[in-house]
């Protein structure tokens, strides 16, 4: 049954990711595209958060935010498009925050590397943060 949780963890996050993306691309649940990665890194967030301590299957939630964050790298076109990096901002503030939780623990195998991977995610955040507000797009919360 241990065996069992990560696969569902994958499965089913993967799933939601996909239906989510579908609704929201088409318009349905009435947010904007650039919302994709934001809410697919808290929705993350809170499943760990709902987990407790020792239970948390921390390599499923560790790749499924490293998916995420690295389609939402790939498909940053260009810096030049301020409004796509305020929601890349928040996305990584989101991993950081989940790495920083994914890395706490005593008999944690992934510690070091999920505190490696918020340190990079803050970083990216506070550089995308920076030059969003450099071309002049400030936190907007629109949808």
């Amino acid at each position: 049954m241990a065996l069992l949780v990560p696969l569902f963890v994958v499965a089913g996050n993967i799933g939601l990711f996909l239906v989510s993306s579908s609704l929201i691309i088409s318009g349905t649940l009435g947010f904007s595209h650039h919302w994709l990665f934001p809410l697919h890194e808290a929705v993350l967030l809170l499943q760990v958060f709902l987990f407790r301590s020792p239970r948390i299957p921390i390599r499923a939630f560790t790749g499924l935010s490293l998916l995420v964050l690295g389609v939402a790298i790939a498909r940053l076109e260009t810096i030049h498009l301020s409004h796509h990096l305020m929601h890349f901002s928040l996305a990584f503030i989101a991993g950081l925050t989940l790495h920083y939780r994914l890395g706490a623990g005593r008999n944690n195998p992934l510690k070091r590397f999920n505190r490696g991977v918020a340190a990079i995610c803050a970083a990216v955040a506070v550089v995308s943060a920076i030059i969003a507000v450099r071309y002049g797009i400030w936190w907007s919360f629109s949808v």
